[in-house]
């Protein structure tokens, strides 16, 4: 059902295009969405509970957005962008007798 979330349900926007993207086409990823309009603290609150995980690592995630008159973000968009900098390419310099050598995270 997770799953179904980021592919076809509520989160499908924020996840479009999964199979052309060479960093999310690779993970397993699921999440679940809410919202609710509310007065304490006033606006619209939503949030999405996720996780995405590879072969070596996994992530998960819990963001919840309170936006006042103006749309700004939702927490969709925000855990795909987190998703996409956990296992996208981060080059790190690994100092070594001979030269130092980029390895991925």
């Amino acid at each position: 059902m997770m799953a179904t979330t980021v592919t076809e349900g509520t989160a499908h926007r924020s996840f479009r295009r999964l199979s052309r993207d060479p960093v999310l086409s690779q993970l397993q990823m699921g999440g679940k969405t809410g919202s609710l309009t509310g007065t304490n603290p006033p606006g619209k609150t939503e949030w999405f509970v996720g996780y995405a995980r590879s072969n070596d690592a996994q992530i998960a995630v819990g963001i919840v957005v309170v936006n006042d008159k103006y749309w700004r973000v939702k927490p969709a968009e925000l855990a795909k962008e987190i998703f996409e900098h956990g296992f996208g390419p981060m080059p790190i310099l690994e100092a070594s007798a001979d030269k130092a050598q980029p390895r991925r995270m």
